[in-house]
């Protein structure tokens, strides 16, 4: 497993500084990036009682 999909399988997520993307692009991501945080809270909240 690669250090990125790794570090996506624990929850992290990370953009290249040299990156380029469009501002729509950039929303998408961040949109689906939200979805997850909060899939991921929602769960330790059921699971680990926080």
């Amino acid at each position: 497993m690669n250090d990125q999909l790794a570090l996506a399988a624990a929850g992290f997520r990370a953009l290249p500084m040299a990156c380029r993307i469009t501002q729509s692009a950039f929303r998408a991501m961040a949109d689906q990036w939200l979805g997850e945080s909060q899939a991921l809270f929602t769960w330790c909240h059921r699971e680990c009682g926080l």
